[in-house]
């Protein structure tokens, strides 16, 4: 699949995720996340990684968010994207407080 394509493919999970449509969306950032990973962009994997932490938090998959968010985290270090680190450290935190671990969120 062409980068394009992918980007498209991408997009089209975004609009899902905006329409409400989380089970779909997450299907797509799968697929998506597989071909940006077999052709090392990671750009796109760290996009696909964030996103899907932000769906799986939205539907109360917080262990499944924390994964992604996690796995977001060491694609950014890897591209030098401190923003990107920010992001995901928050989405972590967000996780850990849905679940009640106060502690660990602060």
């Amino acid at each position: 699949m062409k980068s394009l394509e992918t980007d498209k493919l991408f997009e089209k999970a975004e609009t899902l995720r905006q329409k409400s449509r989380y089970a779909e969306s997450l299907d797509l950032y799968k697929q998506t996340l597989k071909v940006y990973t077999s052709s090392r962009d990671l750009s796109g994997i760290l996009q696909c990684q964030l996103s899907t932490g932000d769906v799986c938090r939205m539907i109360g998959n917080f262990d499944r968010a924390a994964k992604a968010y996690t796995a977001a985290i060491k694609t950014a270090t890897k591209i030098y994207d401190i923003a990107a680190i920010a992001d995901a450290e928050i989405g972590i935190g967000l996780s850990l407080r849905a679940k009640g671990d106060w502690k660990k969120a602060l």
